[in-house]
C-alpha cells in the first residue's frame, strides 16, 4: 500500500516534503527566487563542478557544458532571460548556462540522448547544491539566439537550461510582495499512484 501525504498549498516551507525516508537533499530541495548577495565559496563551486562531472551519460559521452556566469558578467544575460525571470535571477550570485554537444551526443534507436544526459548532470549538481547549503532554480524562460550570442556558444552546442544558484534569502528582501506570496506557496505533488505503475 502506498503511503500518501496530502499537501497544503500554504505548507510551511521548512517542513519536510515527505514522510518517506529518502535522501535529505532530495527531501528538502526547493527552487527559490530570493538569494542573498553573498558569493559562493570556491570550495563549494568545486563541489558543484565535480557533481556535474560525475553524472552518468550514454556511452560516457559527457556531452554537456556549463557556462558559469558571475559578477558583472551576469548582465550579459539580461537580454537572454524572459522578463519575469530576469527580475530576480540576475540577483543570484551564480547563473549557470547549460548546453549539450549535439555533435557528440549518442543517437540510439532514433532517440537523441544529449538532453537526457545534460538533465542527469544538472540534477547531480542541484542535489550537491542542496548538500552545500545552497539553492538552485532551473529556468526554461530564455531566448536561444540571445543565449548563443551572449556567451559565444559554438555551433555544435545547443542551449538546455539556465540555473540560478546561491544562498536563499528567507526574508525575500529583493522580491516584490506579489512574488513573495508566490514563494510561500508549496505546489502539491502528484500522488505516487499517479506517477508509478507496478507491472507484475
Amino acid at each position: 500500500m502506498w503511503n500518501r501525504l496530502m499537501y497544503d498549498k500554504k505548507i510551511n516551507i521548512k517542513k519536510m516534503n515527505t514522510t518517506i525516508s529518502i535522501l535529505k537533499e532530495l527531501n528538502e530541495r526547493r527552487s527559490v527566487r530570493a538569494y542573498l548577495p553573498k558569493e559562493i565559496e570556491s570550495t563549494k563551486l568545486e563541489a558543484l563542478w565535480t557533481a556535474a562531472q560525475w553524472a552518468p551519460s550514454c556511452s560516457n559521452k559527457q556531452d554537456w557544458h556549463y557556462y558559469a556566469v558571475t559578477g558583472d558578467a551576469r548582465q550579459k544575460l539580461a537580454p537572454v532571460l524572459a522578463e519575469g525571470n530576469a527580475a530576480w535571477a540576475l540577483k543570484a550570485p551564480l547563473l549557470l548556462c547549460v548546453t549539450r554537444d549535439t555533435a557528440a551526443e549518442v543517437i540510439a534507436q532514433s532517440r537523441p540522448y544529449g538532453m537526457y544526459d545534460a538533465a542527469l548532470s544538472v540534477m547531480c549538481l542541484v542535489v550537491e547544491a542542496e548538500h552545500q547549503g545552497l539553492r538552485a532554480r532551473q529556468m526554461a524562460g530564455f531566448d536561444d539566439d540571445a543565449f548563443r550570442a551572449a556567451l559565444a556558444i559554438p555551433a555544435n552546442e545547443a542551449p538546455v537550461v539556465i540555473i540560478s544558484v546561491g544562498y536563499e534569502d528567507a526574508a525575500m528582501t529583493n522580491l516584490d510582495p506579489a512574488m513573495q506570496e508566490r514563494e510561500k506557496m508549496r505546489p502539491p505533488r502528484k500522488q505516487i499512484t499517479e506517477i508509478v505503475t507496478v507491472v507484475k
